[in-house]
């Protein structure tokens, strides 16, 4: 397998959703698979509910019809590495959550309008996530529509993704902190290609220079200088300090603060 994956680690009666994306390559073919086989190989398999947004996708395809083709054949190409999960598709799954999910759903077009701020969320992830292969009219649609059923997935605990958390996201997490809705936390995923020579994982992690930054206050400069002793220490492993770094850029967007994600993997930049 040319691919290794970093999964956070989770309880056992911890549940998961995993959304598959008709438009992500990470989540296709040997990518697909390696994912797939870090949950088997952590034992979560029977965790997890794969989530496949392929009705979603008419936003992007044109037609609900062709949607559910695409899906088709999407659980066709890939029944062997799907086999033994348990598959819900997008169609159903809103059915099943409704009348909630029109009602969330109306809720998100409504804001989208009215509130200056989650629209330009929406384009700022349009335009960073989306822009090659969606118009930015259909990538709005399918935005409201996949943060409508955001609202309603409380029955999860966690959220896998492929991807660091969109601006959109990280707005609808917020939103649902205020409004005391629950939601599954949201987990990044980390896809790394098998070379010869791994890098030094210290370049992930904050340096002096960050931390002897005077114009911070006083309490945030003792804790970065924390951080840096935390993350260059040999007493703890690479994956423990990459899952607390995802899950800190997790907490940051949710909050509303801006975060220029570091990427060390260029698959890690598509959509």
């Amino acid at each position: 397998m040319p691919y290794i994956v970093t999964i956070p680690e989770i309880e056992k009666d911890e549940t998961i959703v995993f959304p598959i994306s008709m438009n992500q390559p990470l989540q296709r073919e040997e990518r697909l698979e390696a994912i797939l086989n870090s949950f088997k190989i952590r034992g979560y398999q029977d965790q997890i509910t794969l989530l496949l947004c392929d009705y979603l996708n008419r936003h992007n395809c044109g037609s609900e019809e062709k949607a559910f083709h695409l899906g088709d054949v999407f659980l066709y190409e890939h029944a062997s590495i799907l086999k033994g999960f348990k598959i819900v598709r997008w169609k159903d799954y809103i059915d099943s959550h409704e009348p909630t999910f029109s009602m969330q759903h109306v809720k998100m077009q409504k804001l989208a309008k009215e509130d200056a701020l989650f629209s330009w969320k929406i384009n700022k992830t349009w335009n960073k996530c989306l822009k090659s292969s969606q118009s930015l009219e259909a990538s709005m649609d399918y935005q409201i529509e996949e943060y409508a059923a955001l609202l309603c997935m409380g029955e999860f605990d966690h959220l896998y993704y492929p991807q660091k958390i969109t601006d959109g996201i990280a707005f609808t997490y917020k939103l649902a902190h205020q409004l005391k809705i629950k939601v599954p936390f949201y987990n990044a995923l980390r896809i790394t290609q098998i070379k010869n020579e791994e890098k030094s994982s210290s370049n992930l992690f904050l340096g002096d220079k960050v931390t002897s930054d005077q114009h911070l206050h006083i309490a945030f400069r003792g804790l970065l200088a924390h951080l840096n002793m935390l993350l260059t220490s040999k007493e703890l492993s690479d994956n423990a300090k990459q899952r607390f770094v995802n899950a800190s850029q997790n907490v940051f967007m949710s909050l509303g603060f801006e975060i220029d994600a570091y990427h060390s993997n260029e698959e890690e930049n598509n959509p």
